[in-house]
């Protein structure tokens, strides 16, 4: 392996002109994660004597860059592995009034017939006792039922409503050995399964595009791949409880399938590094058709030969500046002033230390400004049958941004910021992070909204209604023609 300080190095981003060699090791560690999979998957299906379903345990990078979990491309076009299945991401947001997480691009999986397995170790006041509160909270121990149903129905209501799945991880044992624990198992998995053969039309108009390649391009500096992560995390978690739902893919899918252009607004996590062919593939199904483009922190900064900001500038049509090898504090204010955009912004956004970007250009609308130095951190300009947004601090789209853009978009938004909702043609989830009145929009008109427990209807012939959310509460509603 190269060096340790070639691999952390100075800078933020790897240069194609010197460190080809330090990336290609990069690669080959998640590469050879992923063949032995593969191998795995092909030795048991060319063995087995009939047909049988592979699944492996593989977490992508939605929740973070890892050096070894890069390669869930590979793993898909290899045709070997069935299913893919991973772990309800450690930290605060599994607790009840939280988003919840999702580690895999669950768009990428099922447009290569896969499916998706989330596992839910949730802990519980039945089984052993946590031993600090950290533990307590990144565990999202359930204290009681209510707590352990609101988790467990936040995270069923994903599965119903994207068409994935779940199973119970009883760590360390005795955690699900209650009588109410599996009563609510038992009364999710009635409404889970009522809902897997009805047919699913309704698609979001925002697309959420992820990128393997770049991680390898960042160094392996903690302060890189912190902005790195933001970015990838801290949007992911955004677009959660934006009030816009919306599909993730992986960037060589978004080109490999023509659907995947019918989008309206696309937001590029960590797009850093793009070759030749992507860029040119961007600039000639993407740029067209009213659609909006959203940029984080360094998108095209890499080429397969260069590290210049002009490639940023090109891609994105904003000029932009940078300094290499220097640490900045990137916390942005609100600088929107009266437009649209700027609607409930919070007055503070970022807060990461990394290499600094910023938008050097006086054709755009600011979005937020630098606290140091008041360069402008976002931007939004337009163009002729186009939009473009960027975001230059890691991380720094709040769940409103989101929902402004989108609606300036004419995207599909399902109702304010605020509390994570996933729906599909039959079925609505909504769970209380941020209790209040909301008024849900639906996909089309419905005959009938019923509480998917009770049965109680809660509306008639309309294609919206509102309600008041309880905090730390997951309210599933079934959506009738």
């Amino acid at each position: 392996p190269p060096p340790a300080d070639r691999r952390i190095g100075k800078n933020y981003f790897r240069d194609p002109a010197t460190d080809r060699l330090v990336v290609d090791y990069s690669a080959f560690l998640s590469d050879g994660v992923a063949d032995l999979m593969i191998s795995f998957g092909d030795t048991i299906k060319r063995l087995a004597g009939k047909p049988v379903f592979v699944t492996a345990y593989y977490c992508e990078m939605i929740k973070g860059a890892s050096g070894t979990y890069n390669a869930a491309d590979r793993i898909r076009a290899s045709g070997k592995i069935d299913m893919l299945q991973s772990v309800l991401e450690y930290n605060p947001w599994r607790q009840p009034g939280g988003p919840g997480s999702v580690s895999n691009v669950i768009g990428s999986l099922a447009l290569h017939n896969m499916l998706f397995l989330q596992e839910l170790d949730t802990r519980t006041w039945v089984g052993p006792p946590y031993y600090d509160v950290k533990n307590a909270i990144e565990h999202a121990w359930a204290h009681n039922i209510e707590e352990f149903s609101a988790i467990n129905e936040r995270e069923i209501g994903l599965a119903i409503a994207q068409g994935t799945g779940a199973y119970y991880y009883d760590m360390t044992g005795g955690y699900f050995h209650e009588t109410d624990i599996m009563k609510e198992i038992a009364r999710t998995k009635k409404v889970y399964d009522s809902n897997l053969t009805k047919p699913n039309s309704f698609r979001p108009d925002v697309a959420v595009i992820l990128d393997e390649t770049s991680c390898h391009w960042s160094s392996d500096d903690i302060n890189a791949l912190a902005a790195v992560n933001g970015c990838l995390s801290f949007v992911h978690d955004a677009m959660t409880i934006s009030g816009v739902p919306f599909d993730t893919f992986a960037l060589p899918d978004l080109i490999r399938y023509p659907q995947l252009q019918k989008y309206k607004m696309y937001v590029f996590l960590n797009a850093f590094y793009l070759t030749t062919e992507q860029r040119r593939f961007i600039d000639e199904q993407l740029k067209k058709e009213d659609k909006t483009l959203v940029w984080m922190y360094a998108p095209g900064y890499l080429s397969e030969r260069t590290k210049d900001v002009a490639n940023i500038t090109s891609l994105i049509g904003m000029k932009v500046a940078t300094v290499e090898g220097e640490r900045r504090n990137l916390t942005a204010l609100t600088a929107a002033g009266k437009h649209r955009l700027g609607r409930d912004l919070p007055p503070v956004t970022g807060g990461a230390y990394a290499q600094k970007f910023w938008i050097d250009d006086k054709n755009v609308i600011p979005i937020t400004r630098f606290q140091e130095g008041n360069e402008v951190a976002a931007a939004y300009r337009e163009f002729p049958g186009w939009r473009s947004c960027y975001i230059a601090t890691p991380g720094a789209l709040p769940p409103a941004l989101i929902n402004n853009i989108a609606a300036l978009s004419g995207a599909y938004v399902c109702t304010r910021p605020g509390n994570p909702v996933r729906l599909n043609s039959n079925f609505l989830s909504l769970h209380g992070a941020r209790p209040g009145l909301y008024t849900l929009n639906l996909p089309r008109k419905y005959r009938s909204v019923t509480n998917a427990f009770t049965g109680k209807t809660v509306a008639r012939n309309t294609s919206k209604f509102s309600l008041n959310v309880p905090a730390q509460e997951t309210l599933w509603f079934l959506l009738q023609n």
